[in-house]
């Protein structure tokens, strides 16, 4: 690693063990006007229910991050965020970035959306893509557990994650918060101004930049991997004409690239992931060239690894107060991007034997109308309409190379698989309270959604120059509706004006969609849609002023599961498909708990979250054999080829810990009159994990458990005016297996990581006007 990082963790680790606390939805925050430890007295408020409400309130398990502790801890991915709430895992890799809630999640597929929905500002995110862009001027994230088909909507199918940025301000203030990152080599900057124009229309604009590099070297290029650059920026106008009236607009532009990834081929000579885990970061680095082979008319394709992104936004809400004490809200939106991702094989050097590249494009718009009646009445209700279209096209070409043990090229060529996607969807929703008495409420919702997805795709094989290609081309298509009804019921009864239980059934769904890889047939070309039902109880609390106390336990159950495997083709070419498993079950309990000791030692606030998550397979006819199903004579778990089923019931979900949590500290003391000394830090806890594709590889695909330790030393003037602070997370330098994958290739055959983690220490300067 590199020195300057070795100088400052001896300082950093004399200080603490532990990182600042991403406050969750049962904590809460300091007042905004004094940066002191966590006060569990103040209210959170958040808007996931189409409403304001005080987060202990709701009865829907929740975790809120505020822009405090996004900002103070330096978080500015979803990476980063998951890392701080257990039971949410994210895993980044060469084919996405993926996000899963209780264990359940969809894979980095761009033919398919999320079982985990976005929005940011109300507007649906769906693609894996789309969730590699950085945090920024963001007001909170709301993360909600478990299905929220009734309200939220489209594809909420195991929980959804509410991303709200900030809104122009009545009076003029601008802000800039700088962070130079040792272990990354790079800067993160993001900066605002906002204020009024006019009497009636308020401005903000928000920018941000991010240029940093990776901790391990590829030998072959002599750069540090991946390196990343991002440009993004935000201008919103809040027009107010009256006190009727309120209606925000919102521009943004993010652009994202990079090159190379954290994905290297070792030989099987490493017999398990921690021994090439060790060989790697010993060494610094890997060898992994790029490919470069001969093309038709003498042409030459090349291509290396990297990533690139851009994308624009636009949405528009409009709110109305009307008599009667009703609110009409109209939701518009529009979001286009364009990216392309390229990854090798990852094989050792001297040769690459394969690139793969996706090529996505999409061009959403979406409207949505909401008329929602007074809050008091023994009755109140929200009712609305959702429609949205979107045009996707996906491009993937392959370039393959493989040799024998002495480099000779035995197969050579490139292949097209392109997919070509209309979506039309349209839904009607509506929930209404009855406040039976003043202590329990019956909470009533349903949505229904009705699908329609239009599609082709074509697989064509551009040229072959050596070898035997088996795989025909084929053109297929096809169209289908889905349609859904998602209801919700709720119980909610409030023991004591600080304590409330809730019991609630919910169902949520994703509808099907296109197979797009090189090995689909016209059997499996269209997937089912997924549907998820779900039990939870819970209760929510505040004791004596000092201490918030939550918990939730859950049952759910996905029938018809979108889920990805790796297989190998008739070339003996690794690929990656996407397939309906049977059913999929998650059942567990999670709590939360803050404790202000504010008048036993000024300041100071402790925090634990923790989640237990049991998500495995019940039916999953077709999964691919795993080593322990090999051993017993598994030949191929692809029905489509016509061998044996594999069932994979009873395996548990990937890159899931059963045990996740996090204890933390927050530490506030005044200096002077003027500053004041802020000091937190926290450990986040899990169990081992299966990170593999499918194998279930106790040697080359189990990731053990542990610790990551974090920490944040800074002062900060009384009116946070502005602040200085040390960062560091993952003190310990812990490094997370994301992918296994095993390839053909040269010589011989060679075993595939993709890996996560590093030691980032920050210094971080803020200032505001």
């Amino acid at each position: 690693m590199k020195l300057r990082s070795r100088l400052l963790i001896s300082t950093v680790a004399a200080l603490a063990a532990g990182a600042p606390h991403l406050a969750s939805a049962q904590s809460t925050t300091a007042p905004a006007a004094q940066p002191a430890a966590e006060d569990s007295s103040e209210e959170v408020i958040v808007t996931a229910t189409k409403r304001a409400r005080n987060v202990q309130d709701v009865p829907i398990a929740i975790d809120v991050v505020s822009q405090e502790k996004l900002e103070k801890t330096g978080t500015t991915d979803l990476l980063a965020l998951a890392q701080k709430v257990p039971g949410v895992a994210v895993r980044t890799g060469n084919a996405g970035t993926v996000i899963r809630i209780r264990g359940i999640g969809s894979g980095p597929f761009g033919n398919t959306e999320q079982s985990v929905a976005i929005y940011k500002d109300g507007i649906f995110i769906g693609k894996s893509r789309q969730n590699q862009m950085p945090f920024y001027d963001v007001m909170r994230v709301e993360i909600l557990r478990g299905p929220q088909g009734a309200l939220i909507g489209k594809n909420s199918s195991v929980g959804a994650l509410n991303i709200l940025s900030n809104l122009p301000t009545d009076e003029l203030q601008a802000g800039l918060t700088a962070n130079y990152l040792f272990d990354y080599d790079g800067v993160d900057i993001a900066g605002y101004v906002s204020g009024p124009i006019s009497d009636t229309l308020g401005g903000r604009v928000a920018l941000k930049y991010r240029n940093t590099t990776g901790q391990l070297t590829n030998f072959v290029t002599g750069k540090d991997e991946p390196e990343v650059e991002s440009i993004q920026g935000r201008a919103t106008l809040r027009f107010r004409p009256n006190d009727n009236v309120d209606m925000v607009t919102k521009f943004e532009y993010s652009k994202v690239t990079g090159n190379g990834h954290n994905f290297f081929g070792v030989p099987l000579t490493f017999t398990t992931y921690q021994s090439a885990l060790d060989a790697i970061l010993n060494a610094g680095g890997y060898s992994a060239p790029g490919i470069s082979i001969p093309g038709p008319n003498g042409t030459t394709i090349s291509r290396s690894d990297g990533d690139a992104l851009e994308q624009y936004e636009f949405s528009n809400s409009l709110t109305v107060d009307m008599d009667g004490g009703l609110t009409f809200v109209s939701l518009s939106g529009f979001i286009s991007y364009n990216s392309y991702m390229s990854t090798a094989g990852r094989h050792a050097a001297p040769f690459e034997i394969l690139n793969t590249a996706y090529f996505e494009d999409l061009k959403q718009f979406s409207q949505e109308f909401r008329l929602q009646s007074p809050v008091g009445d023994t009755f109140d209700w929200v009712v609305g309409a959702y429609a949205d279209y979107s045009q996707f096209e996906m491009l993937n070409p392959l370039i393959f190379d493989t040799r024998n043990a002495v480099g000779a090229v035995t197969t050579r060529g490139v292949q097209h698989t392109d997919l070509d996607m209309d979506t039309y969807s349209f839904s009607i929703f509506g929930t209404g309270t009855w406040h039976i008495s003043p202590d329990l409420d019956l909470i009533v919702g349903g949505r229904y959604t009705s699908v329609h997805k239009e599609g082709e795709l074509r697989y064509i094989s551009d040229y072959l120059s050596a070898g035997a290609f088996t795989t025909q081309p084929f053109f297929f298509a096809n169209s289908f509706t889905d349609n859904h009804f998602d209801p919700s019921v709720t119980l909610q009864y409030d023991i004591t004006p600080e304590i409330m239980v809730y019991a609630n059934y919910g169902q949520g769904s994703k509808p099907g969609t296109f197979q797009s890889g090189r090995t689909t047939t016209a059997s499996d070309f269209r997937l089912k849609q997924e549907v998820t039902t779900s039990y939870e109880v819970g209760f929510k609390s505040k004791l004596a002023d000092a201490v918030t106390l939550n918990a939730a336990a859950f049952y759910m159950e996905m029938e018809d599961f979108q889920v990805g495997q790796y297989i190998t083709d008739s070339n003996g070419l690794p690929a990656l498909r996407s397939t309906n498993a049977a059913t999929a079950i998650s059942q567990g309990f999670e709590f939360s708990l803050t404790a202000n000791l504010d008048q036993w030692i000024q300041g100071l606030t402790l925090s634990a979250n923790g989640a237990y998550t049991d998500a495995f397979y019940d039916d999953y006819p077709g999964a691919t054999c795993t080593v322990p199903a090999i051993a017993r004579g598994c030949v191929n778990g692809r029905p489509f080829e016509g061998q044996p089923s594999f069932n994979g019931a009873g395996l548990p979900m990937q890159l899931v810990s059963k045990w996740a949590g996090t204890v933390g500290f927050d530490y506030f003391r005044e200096l002077s009159d003027t500053i004041g000394l802020e000091f937190s830090g926290s450990a986040d806890l899990y169990t081992s994990y299966y990170f593999d594709t499918s194998a279930y590889s106790d040697a080359t695909g189990l990731q053990k458990g542990g610790a990551i330790y974090n920490l944040r030393l800074g002062i900060t003037d009384l009116d946070e005016k502005w602040s200085v602070a040390l960062i560091g997370e993952n003190l310990g330098d812990v490094w997370r297996g994301g992918q296994s994958y095993t390839y053909p290739g040269f010589p011989g055959t060679v075993r595939t990581y993709g890996i996560y983690g590093g030691r980032n220490l920050m210094l971080q300067a803020s200032v505001k006007f």
